[in-house]
């Protein structure tokens, strides 16, 4: 009972690993959508420190007031996510001032896009930290080798394990 378990527990988290690694990496490309980690607590609660976000490309005309956006911001080089707080210019080519929901004042900047936005439609909280920790050399080697090393040492073990032989007549009956 216990060896199943066993063995189901490692095929789910090997799914969930597979399905992570897929989600930020392969399908970005072909779903047409960017993951960002969210690295300060300026969206609090809404999108938490360590969160996941998914954007999608938008056009600028479709954003309203309430949505959240990603941003690159050219002098702190860095990809922002905040709320929209207002709206000015025209609809063809509106320019967005922004703020996150845990700070007290309106960014000093507004945002203007030259192509399309990045609208997010996805938080996901805390997955941010595991993506962090997979890029680092000590991630590589806590979500790469180790359980490629447990699941060869639980596969020779297998092999290795010795086989207990039925006690049957050599005739039928």
């Amino acid at each position: 009972m216990l060896d199943r378990l066993g063995k189901a527990l490692s095929f789910i988290a090997a799914g969930l690993g597979c399905l992570l690694l897929l989600g930020m990496t392969f399908l970005p490309g072909v779903l047409h959508y960017k993951p960002y980690v969210v690295l300060s607590g300026s969206m609090a609660p809404a999108i938490p420190q360590g969160a996941v976000v998914i954007a999608v490309p938008a056009d600028p005309s479709s954003l309203r007031l309430g949505d959240v956006i990603m941003y690159d911001h050219p002098e702190l080089h860095a990809s922002i996510t905040h709320r929209i707080v207002d709206i000015e210019g025209d609809a063809a080519s509106p320019t967005f001032l922004t703020k996150g929901d845990a700070n007290q004042a309106p960014d000093t900047w507004t945002v203007k896009y030259d192509g399309k936005a990045g609208k997010v439609v996805l938080s996901i909280p805390f997955a941010g930290y595991l993506y962090h920790a997979l890029g680092s050399r000590e991630g590589h080697l806590v979500f790469l080798i180790v359980p490629v090393a447990i699941l060869c040492i639980m596969y020779l073990a297998e092999i290795w394990r010795p086989k207990v032989a039925l006690d049957r007549p050599d005739t039928e009956v």
